[in-house]
């Protein structure tokens, strides 16, 4: 009789049985869809290790379910925040920006991280990553980047750690335009005509002691490292930001400056606009942006209007 083989790797059945995980599992990994996710809590509540670390360890696995996780994908700064989405990762690979920078006590730092994440998040959501932050509090989310949050992890305040175990309850938000603000709700699922709302605590798993281990080494020289320097690096935020936004033209702008010199952004053919030229040669324009006006002037020209 043959037997089916498993894998060393085999997806731990608490994984695939946390509703929250398969939804984020499936979509980012069969869809392409990106996530960022923020844990919050108290002093000693888990929101970094248990929430931060493990969600991430948990999600960012192989196929066959081998976690790919390591403590390099953990960050504390907005320099390696930059590198580790620039790099070229598999679907569903996770990013985790601890919050050591608010051991200073300054809000500053929160806004220009918002501002930071929010810019840099939505240019790379086709990068199907999945991002999670770690903050004191909700309260710290503003309108830079309420609107491209998916998942809330709020910690219980008074942890034991019993079994290494830590627990927190698991929202999914939206954000309100009109009133400025986050809007919450539980993971529901209908199955059999029946509703299921998930409103106890989620259980989360102390990741591997060796991780750990490692993630306080880090955390410790991250601390003096951003304490000493952190000036410095909220400078350097805000003039990413400043680079970042410095050509965010309006499409008409684009399609117009675009039009005078059409022949700088002709494929080899020398029948089409391509985009890739386009972002080349104006860096820092919103990929998107440039889609649109592409389109529009590849569509006139298929038709005879312009002429390249």
């Amino acid at each position: 009789m043959a037997v089916a083989k498993t894998s060393e790797y085999a997806v731990p059945d608490y994984i695939k049985e946390n509703p929250a995980y398969s939804k984020i599992n499936f979509m980012a990994k069969r869809i392409g869809s990106s996530f960022c996710g923020i844990a919050t809590g108290r002093w000693r509540s888990g929101k970094s290790v248990s929430a931060g670390v493990r969600t991430c360890y948990d999600l960012d696995r192989d196929y066959d379910g081998k976690p790919r996780f390591t403590i390099d994908k953990v960050v504390f700064d907005p320099k390696n925040f930059i590198k580790q989405m620039a790099k070229k990762q598999p679907r569903c690979s996770t990013v985790l920006w601890d919050e050591t920078g608010a051991t200073l006590g300054k809000r500053d730092w929160y806004s220009a991280k918002n501002k930071l994440v929010s810019q840099l998040f939505q240019t790379m959501g086709y990068k199907s990553r999945i991002l999670m932050l770690t903050a004191p509090s909700i309260s710290y989310v503003d309108s830079h980047s309420g609107p491209i949050l998916d998942f809330w992890v709020r910690m219980k305040e008074y942890q034991t750690f019993q079994k290494n175990l830590a627990y927190g309850k698991f929202y999914w938000t939206r954000w309100n335009e009109e009133k400025g603000r986050i809007f919450k709700h539980w993971h529901r699922e209908t199955k059999d005509g029946i509703l299921t709302v998930y409103d106890r605590p989620f259980v989360f798993h102390s990741p591997p002691q060796e991780l750990v281990e490692k993630y306080l080494d880090k955390e410790r020289d991250a601390k003096n490292l951003i304490f000493d320097k952190a000036g410095d690096l909220i400078d350097f935020m805000n003039k990413q930001m400043h680079q970042s936004t410095k050509n965010q033209i309006t499409e008409p702008e684009l399609f117009e400056e675009l039009s005078k010199d059409l022949g700088k952004y002709t494929n080899s053919e020398g029948t089409k606009i391509e985009s890739s030229l386009v972002m080349l040669e104006n860096k820092g324009l919103d990929y998107r942006v440039v889609a649109r006006v592409v389109k529009a002037l590849n569509i006139k020209i298929m038709k005879g209007e312009i002429s390249l």
